[in-house]
């Protein structure tokens, strides 16, 4: 079906422009080549592809796949002229009735037969710059991504004088000719997103690109702007379609034959501790066992491949992954899918450029073969190493791959990588070569982008794909066609980012892609829709590719025997692979042990209940440093004011000790959270034959040693008060940890981080959980915001938790509740292996994972089965990845005083204005409080020098390195009262009650 896949996008290609040829868009581009460099961009009410779409559903709409293949081998230039005229009728029908309603339907015939000939074509013709809308039954189209409320004359929609491109010689017959190479198959959608649709926009975007001064006689497809400002007419329509048309035919050679060449490690060039591991370590033996496993299952057949590993910390997940995936690369019984390349998608743009050295130092991947995706990039200290006009109406193109300026790419060596494969990854090359030409800003990054083999990204990046409303998915898609897909940590996105995820999932299914997952918390609901979401896409891309319709699918934890592999019974594999795990976990010695802590009624009785629970804990598991006892614990909140109300109201220790405090969040500076980060992973860094040697460093470097002398102490607690960014990207080793309960992944995640290396048997507690979640304190006094009873968006459609209703049955809100009555006293990811498993607070967080992945009309396989829900944007804006209802506003410093900074908020690119925070006044002991890093200097200052040894300040700096970002609900938006305190970061004033006495 790939062939006929080239000659339908050739079909859509003929008749996607023919609505550029109508007055209304004709007359915009030519009064725009009087338009000085500022004057307002002009939007017409109709977009061109709207009239396209419409005439080609005049000519096409009703008919079979049979009738219509017919139809275009006999259509005449007269035929398209009338349905031009219809077209128009249409269009001015429903922009009448625009004028009264503000949900009015897109009328097409073709869209009552999704899966037919006419509705792939039509949706090609009408989505080629936009998706639509429809409904939210989705049963039919919405006009309000293609019209807009305006006054314009009904002739204006009429074909423009002169004539039109169809009528050029041999415009017909090379339309036959495309449709003549088209063979009906009742399959023929499969890939039309990923692949078709993908090759007609990049076709259209380099064609603009390519466009060349015009006589500006005839139809105009296009104008651009010159160095002096002035626009000029440039490439009539007849030139902008042939252009279309040749660059599309190239990008169809390049992603439909050439899939599988792009620049890829063979055998020779991975890594021998990837390729053919080996381990004397117990703890890693599992990685050789599911290689092996899964290379002996992938040889049996060619067919696609999905993996779970089931792992917890400290296992070996980032080397067990590729070495996973390629033993099913070179187990390949197809030889054009033996090249390894991947994608490590990552939640945190700290994890990927971590993970991309961990790569190269540790797993010996050729350094010119890594490379690393990212916004804004890390900080790495020097010792460590116009809305709807703008997308183009006026100018008749886009600069599809725009986006990509905001991205840093980065190559983990300057030394050239994989060459491109076969004549069609030449071809793929050529196509992409095209692209860096003409894209000054971005084609080096376009370049690694493509030609890299590993990719460590965040996933953001990839997440464009699965809702590919405009054009923001093609970098994406041009990377996903040819690459694996590893998502860590799928365990870190809440219920509505895993449907858009499992979106994903079926792309790289569709794609031909092998796809691993990882999570040591994975609900059976998440595993089994997942696994169908890929199995649904590998269906279509064996469909349109001739392959075998089977996937082999493995899953492996860290215990050899928990390996199982096959192509049927996943979830039947999934339960056996838990089961042994969990026996190895019950048979092993409890790493973490739990008890727990009174809450209180407020914050400042939590916060005195912690300071007490922290010198109990620090008694148990304190470490001996020369002549002080020292620990470092983490106390994990929720919210960033609680982070900052606990650590100003933790009192200070009793006589005889020195209590040091830390406060760590993100509406921090961002030079001072990543030295704050950096300076605890180097303590915190317990491995080897002298686990504290970086404990020792942090405790010389901060004075600790005279400080605990000038107070009488010997024994030294360091809290580390912190909110969720603490789960993620810092791989440390608390010596105890004292949690809010929020949700049962994040005790189970924060309980992680102590003794995460060491993993010594524990006999007394190391982890206190606080009697309830410190956010049901406050009004009205639910596990929200975050937690499982906050209010889903509307737009979801999906029902609030409540976790004292049915099905959830909590008697209230208390801890020993939400447990069912007793708390485990080993805190470990038993209750996510335990089939019988079953109280409250899991019941609650399952019935989420289940209402936004499995449940009603958006569920995940309505989305992987019906067609019309991927060519439009309804089903992405119901289940949408990382949902912001508001605009994010840069805070950033200006001056040329790092102690005493003054403030700019950032509204979009350049609407920089004043702000003014309150007094930073947080705590009225606040300057007799004991802080880790603020001796002598504060942590920021500190930051600064260790960034900069040369002590300078300037503007451009401050900005970059002081950046936080907060969320307001529009551009008009008062943002809240804020306090800065170079200590407690950028927080609401704590009320006088979260204070603790003097």
């Amino acid at each position: 079906m790939a062939a006929s896949h080239g000659a339908i996008i050739q079909v859509a290609i003929w008749f996607h422009d023919i609505g550029k040829a109508i007055l209304l868009f004709q007359d915009t581009l030519r009064r725009s080549l009087k338009r000085k460099r500022n004057d307002q961009a002009e939007a017409d009410p109709v977009r061109h592809e709207a009239i396209s779409a419409l005439a080609w559903d005049q000519l096409f709409g009703g008919l079979s796949d049979e009738a219509l293949l017919q139809r275009l081998s006999t259509v005449t230039c007269k035929d398209i002229d009338n349905a031009m005229s219809c077209a128009a009728e249409r269009a001015f029908a429903i922009l009448g009735e625009m004028q009264h309603s503000d949900q009015v339907e897109f009328p097409l015939e073709f869209v009552k037969t999704p899966g037919s000939l006419a509705f792939f074509i039509g949706m090609l013709i009408l989505g080629h710059h936009r998706l639509p809308d429809t409904d939210m039954a989705q049963t039919c189209l919405l006009a309000d991504r293609h019209f807009r409320r305006g006054t314009i004359e009904r002739r204006s929609l009429d074909v423009a004088p002169g004539k039109p491109f169809w009528h050029q010689p041999g415009w017909i017959e090379r339309l036959r000719q495309s449709a003549a190479a088209i063979r009906p198959d009742t399959r023929l959608l499969s890939g039309s997103d990923i692949f078709a649709r993908t090759c007609l926009m990049l076709g259209d975007h380099l064609g603009s690109a390519l466009k060349e001064p015009g006589d500006g006689k005839g139809h105009l497809a296009n104008t651009a702007e010159g160095a002096d400002g002035r626009r000029r007419a440039m490439d009539n329509l007849e030139t902008h379609v042939r252009r279309v048309m040749e660059n599309a035919d190239l990008a169809c050679r390049a992603l439909y034959e050439g899939r599988n060449d792009f620049p890829a490690l063979d055998e020779g060039s991975i890594p021998s501790s990837i390729r053919s591991p080996e381990t004397s370590d117990e703890r890693f033996r599992w990685q050789p066992c599911a290689a092996d496993a899964t290379a002996r299952e992938v040889a049996t057949g060619a067919g696609g491949f999905f993996a779970c590993i089931v792992a917890g910390t400290g296992t070996g997940k980032t080397r067990g992954a590729p070495t996973i995936l390629a033993a099913a690369t070179l187990a390949d019984v197809v030889p054009e899918r033996r090249g390894l390349r991947f994608v490590l998608g990552l939640g945190l743009r700290t994890l990927a450029t971590q993970s991309a050295a961990e790569y190269v130092a540790n797993l010996a991947f050729p350094r010119q073969s890594v490379a690393v995706l990212v916004g804004t990039p890390p900080l790495e200290f020097p010792d460590n190493p116009r809305a709807e006009a703008s997308e183009g109406e006026e100018s008749g193109s886009e600069d599809r791959l725009r986006h990509l300026a905001s991205f840093n790419v980065e190559a983990g060596s300057d030394e050239p990588g994989e060459e491109w494969g076969s004549a069609a990854g030449r071809d793929l090359a050529a196509f992409c070569s095209r692209f860096a030409k003409k894209e000054d800003r971005n084609g080096v990054k376009l370049n690694l982008l493509l030609t890299r083999p590993v990719l460590c990204m965040t996933i953001d990046h990839l997440m464009p794909l699965a809702a590919p409303a405009r054009s923001r998915h093609l970098h994406a898609a041009l990377r996903m066609i040819g690459s694996d897909l590893i998502l860590d940590e799928i365990d870190q996105y809440d219920a509505e980012d895993l449907a858009a995820v499992g979106r994903l999932v079926h792309l790289a299914g569709v794609a031909g892609r092998r796809v691993i997952i990882m999570s040591a918390t994975l609900p059976d609901v998440v595993a089994s829709s997942l696994h169908a979401a890929y199995r649904a896409g590998w269906s279509e891309h064996a469909a349109l590719f001739g392959l075998p319709d089977r996937v082999h699918h493995c899953i492996t934890g860290h215990v050899p025997d928990s390996c199982r592999v096959g192509q049927e019974g996943f979830m039947e594999h999934l339960a056996e692979a838990r089961a042994v795990l969990l026996e190895d976990l019950q048979g092993s010695p409890a790493l973490r042990r739990s008890e727990v802590v009174e809450a209180g009624g407020s914050l400042a009785e939590a916060a005195v209940n912690i300071g007490r629970a922290a010198s109990e804990m620090h008694d148990r598991h304190a470490v001996s440093v020369g002549d002080l006892r020292v620990s470092i614990g983490l106390v994990r909140l929720t919210r960033i004011a609680h982070v900052a109300a606990v650590t100003s109201a933790l009192p200070d220790a009793e006589p005889g000790r020195l209590r040091l405090r830390v406060c760590l969040h993100s509406r921090m500076p961002r030079i001072q959270r990543a030295w704050i980060e950096r300076m605890l992973k180097g303590a915190l860094t317990r491995k080897g034959a002298d686990p504290h040697a970086g404990l020792r460093k942090l405790l010389e470097s901060q004075n600790v040693h005279r400080r605990a002398e000038a107070a009488g102490a010997r024994e030294v607690e360091i809290v580390v008060v912190a909110s969720p960014v603490i789960e993620t990207g810092n791989d440390c080793d608390f010596d105890w940890g004292i949690l809010d309960p929020s949700s049962l992944r994040a005790i189970i995640q924060s309980a992680g981080r102590v003794n995460r290396h060491r993993c010594a048997p524990i006999l007394a507690p190391n982890i206190a959980l606080l009697s309830r979640p410190l956010v049901t304190l406050e009004q009205p006094g639910l596990i929200a915001w975050p937690g499982v009873e906050t209010r889903p968006d509307p737009a979801t459609g999906i029902a609030q938790v409540n976790v004292t209703a049915a099905p959830v049955g909590s008697s209230d809100r208390s801890l020993v509740s939400l447990y069912g009555g007793e708390v485990p006293e080993r805190i470990d990811a038993e209750p996510f292996l335990d089939p019988g498993a079953d109280f409250p607070m899991l019941r609650a967080e399952t019935l989420l994972f289940q209402r936004f992945l499995a449940e009603g009309k958006v569920s995940l396989e309505t989305w992987t089965t019906r067609y019309l829900a991927r060519h439009t944007v309804r089903f992405h804006a119901m289940r949408r990845f990382r949902r912001s209802n508001g605009i994010d506003v840069e805070i950033f410093a200006v001056g040329d005083d790092v102690s005493h900074p003054n403030w700019r908020q950032l509204y979009g690119a350049t609407d920089a204005r004043p702000t003014t925070f309150l007094p930073g006044r947080v705590h009225p002991l606040a300057t007799r409080r004991d802080f880790l890093f603020e001796d002598g200097s504060s942590s920021l200052e500190k930051a600064w020098a260790a960034m900069f040894p040369d002590g300078v300040v300037t503007p451009e700096r401050l900005r970059r390195m002081t950046g936080m970002t907060l969320q307001l609900s529009s551009a008009d938006a008062e943002i809240e009262p804020l306090v800065w305190d170079v200590r407690y970061g950028l927080i609401r004033p704590i009320p006088e009650s979260c204070l603790a006495p003097s």
